[in-house]
């Protein structure tokens, strides 16, 4: 833009703010003070988040109160679903595939460093357009291409165990798409990259995982494990795809073993009759899960089990009017923590 000769002003999120309502203060102030009819929002999930929250913001400026914001509630339930508006206008590139911030009509960002992020929903928040260049994750790491597939798989099978309304194509088009994360992962257990066509479809895959027909034909949508990942990801530090990866197969364990909280067993076996692999679709998760591990760098050691009731009570106040949340309970929540090796 700048070689074009349009005036740009470039803002650097500081990374303290990173996932904040902060972040998107510093973004709505730095348009208000150079008169910016267009923002283009350059970065991972968070970054896009805080541009999405601080574009709605231009026109709904209590959409920054922090009052709102640290209310003891997981959810920010608006009475406004009108579309964006005109200006300023927002353009998305992420730099990290899987977000689907780029597409998304929510925002999930935390009150304040350190706590869980709560989350936001309306059309208005929806950038103006979105771009997909798979080239800017061309020199991502092994472990960052796992949390971006683990993301990915996720949005796409938590909804699948827990949604009570769908069809035979929905659901053989779910299957295939996890298959084709799972070998994805199989490619980077082998290899420090993913192929140059991989790359592109995993930007392809995040894309439909959050806005192809499914999201408006499955209900509910929304399965537990998101709610308690926000609570782990704000007192870890870890990204939501490692968290999940830790997580993953003790839920489906816990999934066949009846726990309905956490999803449906029939739905399980749903995924398992549309398979193409040989091996059961459990076995090959736990597999993919395990190489995302194997691919993590740092060493995550066990929490206390005092941090862990915290953060069950914590899950349980923000998110206890999600049916299953409310069915785990804070006991419920440390229990699915524990065993999955936090």
């Amino acid at each position: 833009m700048t070689a074009s000769g349009v005036h740009t002003d470039v803002l650097s999120l500081p990374s303290d703010q990173t996932g904040t309502v902060g972040s998107a203060r510093l973004v709505r102030d730095r348009m208000r003070m150079t008169g910016s009819r267009l923002c283009v929002a350059l970065g991972g999930g968070s970054a896009i988040d805080a541009a999405k929250l601080a574009r709605a913001a231009h026109h709904r400026p209590w959409l920054l109160d922090r009052a709102i914001w640290r209310r003891p509630t997981g959810v920010l339930a608006l009475p406004d679903s009108r579309g964006p508006d005109s200006t300023p206008h927002l353009i998305a590139l992420s730099t990290r595939p899987g977000t689907a911030a780029e597409v998304a009509s929510r925002v999930a960002l935390a009150p304040d460093t350190g706590t869980s992020r709560r989350l936001l929903t309306g059309g208005f928040l929806r950038p103006t357009m979105a771009l997909i260049d798979p080239d800017w994750s061309s020199t991502l790491s092994r472990e960052a291409w796992f949390e971006s597939l683990n993301e990915i798989l996720f949005r796409i099978l938590g909804p699948f165990l827990i949604t009570r309304r769908s069809s035979k194509r929905i659901d053989r088009t779910a299957v295939e798409w996890i298959e084709e994360i799972l070998d994805i992962g199989a490619h980077l257990t082998d290899h420090e990259y993913p192929a140059d066509g991989q790359r592109l479809r995993t930007a392809e895959l995040s894309v439909s995982t959050a806005t192809a027909g499914h999201v408006h034909h499955w209900a509910p949508t929304m399965p537990a494990w998101w709610c308690i990942q926000n609570t782990v990801v704000a007192h870890t530090g870890l990204s939501k795809g490692t968290a999940t990866s830790r997580a993953l197969p003790v839920l489906l364990e816990k999934i066949a073993d009846g726990e309905e909280s956490l999803g449906s067993a029939g739905r399980l076996r749903t995924m398992e009759k549309y398979r193409s692999y040989e091996k059961s679709m459990r076995e090959a998760i736990g597999d993919f899960c395990a190489a995302a591990r194997n691919a993590d760098a740092a060493h995550h050691g066990r929490r206390s089990d005092e941090e862990l009731v915290k953060w069950g009570n914590e899950t349980l106040t923000l998110w206890g009017r999600h049916p299953g949340i409310a069915a785990l309970g804070a006991k419920g929540v440390r229990d699915v923590l524990q065993e999955s090796g936090f």
